[in-house]
């Protein structure tokens, strides 16, 4: 990755400005929807297609099909009453959750690429060994054979320096 690309995604100020730009584009486009709602839906033409839908499902009703439909009793399209009467909590639930998803995104984000670029600092100025193929994480006399081929002797790690972890060739000689 480019290294001003990865200092600029590393950095809080560009989630920070990420998060507005998605929460103002978020509310903008949910003000749009309420427009449209209260142009379309509560117009003559939108009044006479709920209507229409309510008495198409009133007919679903009284047929007695397999499955049992209530017919609808609201006199408005829920989407209108959703965005005309409720806007406020609609807006605030979308933005809350929007910046919850955005930070959770952000902090994973910041967090692989520090970790990332602090592996990149401490290996870089590690200077190579020459244990087990030259691998750094085994010191010298290490034979960094598996596990399964090395008898145990417990006092191996301690005299060659070898990291402690179970799954280390050098724990066992």
């Amino acid at each position: 990755m480019i290294p001003y690309l990865r200092q600029l995604l590393a950095g809080w100020q560009f989630w920070l400005m990420f998060g507005i730009l998605v929460l103002a584009g978020a509310a903008a486009a949910l003000w749009h929807a309420r427009e449209w709602a209260l142009a379309d839906l509560s117009g003559s033409s939108g009044r006479q297609a709920w209507h229409d839908w309510k008495e198409h499902t009133r007919k679903l009703a009284s047929s007695g099909g397999t499955v049992a439909r209530r017919p609808v009793q609201s006199d408005e399209p829920p989407a209108l009453v959703l965005l005309r009467d409720h806007f406020a909590t609609v807006l605030a639930a979308c933005l809350t959750l929007l910046a919850a998803l955005l930070g959770f995104i952000g902090f994973v984000v910041r967090g692989i690429l520090r970790s990332s670029e602090a592996a990149i600092r401490a290996t870089a100025g590690m200077p190579r060994q020459s244990g087990a193929g030259g691998n750094p994480a085994h010191p010298p006399g290490c034979s960094g054979q598996p596990l399964s081929a090395m008898p145990l002797r417990p006092s191996h790690s301690a005299e060659a320096g070898c990291p402690t972890s179970a799954a280390s060739a050098c724990d066992r000689a």
